[in-house]
């Protein structure tokens, strides 16, 4: 697992590569330069706390779990299927001292949805904080799709917002 930090101390890259995934929910474990994640220094204000963060196995997802942790918080991560980026994302999460539930399912089935809470609660004993960074990212070229839209992408990010 290739684990970047904040480059505080080095000048952010001016260009990144091109890259496609033909699959969505993408995959960062194939992303070359891969997103950095975390660059907030660690603070004990969310100990006892518990987060459920949707869409935790990467991206923003991933950064609002590390950075909950570094607060003392402890965090569930619901994902869809992208099984190699939330094994990173739980293993991190150790490494930093954390406690990780990792939840693998559609959140746009509402009985999922449920038992994430239920399983969350069942866990660490409580549930304070839902982070929702689900599910789908569109590129540029999808800009035009508004709340009026019968845009299945639209629908699909909508559905799983409404689920839990």
């Amino acid at each position: 697992m290739e684990h970047q930090t904040c480059p505080i101390d080095r000048a952010a890259p001016r260009a990144f590569p091109p890259q496609h995934q033909d699959r969505q929910p993408g995959l960062e474990y194939q992303m070359d330069l891969r997103p950095i994640s975390e660059c907030a220094p660690p603070s004990p204000k969310l100990a006892g706390r518990v987060a459920l963060i949707t869409g935790g196995d990467s991206g923003i997802g991933r950064a609002v779990a590390y950075a909950f942790v570094k607060e003392g918080a402890k965090v569930a991560v619901a994902y869809y299927d992208e099984d190699r980026d939330a094994q990173e994302t739980a293993a991190r999460i150790r490494q930093l001292g954390g406690e990780c539930l990792l939840l693998r399912g559609d959140l746009r089935v509402p009985v999922f949805a449920k038992s994430c809470v239920e399983r969350t609660v069942e866990r660490f004993g409580g549930w304070t904080f839902w982070s929702t960074t689900t599910p789908f990212s569109l590129s540029s070229e999808a800009s035009w799709i508004s709340p009026k839209s019968s845009s299945p992408w639209y629908s699909r990010t909508m559905c799983t917002r409404s689920s839990i």
